[in-house]
């Protein structure tokens, strides 16, 4: 997705009165153009779009999409989605591969089941095992072609995260003189992290409305963790306050002030 596309789905989950993160469930799309030099077109689809305190609601969408990530019938797009009205919804683009990645790594998932026999969701259960130092023995015979010699030595197990004091957001540079801001969470979204790395309180994506000194406000996107549950209640939630700090020389570059 492109900067201007970003700001305006930004702007778009802005305006929702109760945005969340959800699911869109294709049912049905029109078709892409044939032209092979066409890369982007307009697309009109139905599907069942869902979200946490949102039962699964039919809808249906238009919008310009990019031909190569065109809505399949039957797949799952990430969304923002208004749980007042499930109808308005930002489609999340960026998180999806396009068409050529995904046959690619569907074609790999194949030549790994034919080669090993196994089904694709129990190698990739296989390989955190092995990651985590706790795969079975038949892991390590697959590894080995069924020589003990072979083997790997089991990996040590990966040190416990470090407990973060607070919410965190990646560091700005040291060097970075900050300006001080305050934001108004609009929307949130969960981020996918491995299970020995994430905090108590998770990883968030919080979509925060910062006032300008012209009276006017922009949106941006700040990444934080939580220690604790509690913590994350209390600061990623939609509606909330935060304090903030701002590159000033990339306003888009924010981080959760200490306080």
């Amino acid at each position: 997705m492109s900067w201007l596309g970003r700001i305006r789905a930004d702007r778009q989950i802005a305006r929702m009165t109760d945005p969340a993160a959800g699911t869109l469930h294709v049912t049905s799309a029109t078709y892409p153009p044939a032209g092979e030099s066409v890369m982007y077109s307009n697309y009109h689809l139905a599907g069942v779009v869902q979200a946490p305190g949102l039962k699964p609601t039919a809808v249906e969408h238009s919008g310009i999409a990019r031909v190569a990530k065109w809505p399949q019938p039957g797949s799952d797009l990430p969304v923002s989605v208004d749980r007042a009205r499930p109808d308005r919804l930002v489609i999340h683009w960026e998180q999806l591969l396009t068409s050529r990645d995904a046959a690619l790594a569907a074609a790999q998932a194949e030549a790994n089941q034919m080669r090993t026999g196994l089904d694709p969701a129990v190698l990739a259960d296989a390989v955190k095992q092995t990651a985590a130092g706790t795969a079975p023995d038949w892991v390590a015979d697959l590894a080995s072609g069924g020589d003990p010699a072979r083997r790997a030595a089991p990996a040590p197990p990966p040190p416990p995260p470090a407990a973060p004091s607070g919410p965190l957001r990646h560091e700005l540079p040291p060097s970075t003189a900050t300006v001080a801001a305050t934001g108004r969470v609009v929307a949130l979204r969960e981020v996918g992290v491995p299970a020995a790395l994430v905090p108590d309180g998770g990883v968030v994506d919080m979509t925060v409305a910062i006032s300008e000194p012209s009276g006017g406000e922009r949106t941006a996107v700040c990444r934080a963790s939580f220690a604790t549950p509690e913590e994350r209640s209390r600061v990623a939630a939609v509606g909330a306050i935060v304090g903030l700090l701002v590159d000033p020389d990339d306003p888009d570059v924010i981080t959760l002030s200490a306080g």
